[in-house]
């Protein structure tokens, strides 16, 4: 995000009325689970210069949008769950764990669960010390 947007003042998205192409924009951008301007432009008739146009002219369009996107995407979960379904019959769950870490109803495997404390180094250093072998 660049400087300019982050020092916007947060719209209230109740407020905003976004046009019929803004609409489009962000339900393409749901269908296609992405918020990339190239890959939205792909699928629908709005271009990457009226986002961009939007982005720096719109107050709240940017904070409308990516509610509403974090919003709708939810709606998408219990579709992806049947999905999901359908390949574990088939001893499968990777397909329906991938879809549902996309739109973040499950933690990344990347991210760190707890802390985690290497202590044997600590022990060896101190088993004399503290004559931890008797």
């Amino acid at each position: 995000m660049s400087k300019a947007i982050a020092r916007r003042e947060v719209t209230d998205v109740g407020v905003f009325q976004p046009t019929d192409k803004m609409e489009e924009y962000l339900n393409t951008a749901v269908m296609v689970l992405s918020d990339s301007p190239s890959k939205i432009e792909k699928q629908c008739e709005v271009t990457r210069k009226s986002w961009y146009f939007w982005l720096k002219t719109v107050p709240g369009f940017e904070d409308w949008f990516y509610s509403e996107y974090r919003r709708l995407r939810q709606r998408i979960i219990p579709k992806l769950d049947e999905m999901g379904m359908k390949y574990a019959d088939r001893g499968s769950f990777q397909h329906w764990e991938a879809m549902n870490r996309k739109v973040g109803d499950l933690p990344d495997d990347n991210v760190p669960a707890g802390v985690s404390v290497q202590v044997n180094n600590l022990v060896e250093k101190q088993r004399g010390k503290y004559s931890l072998d008797e």
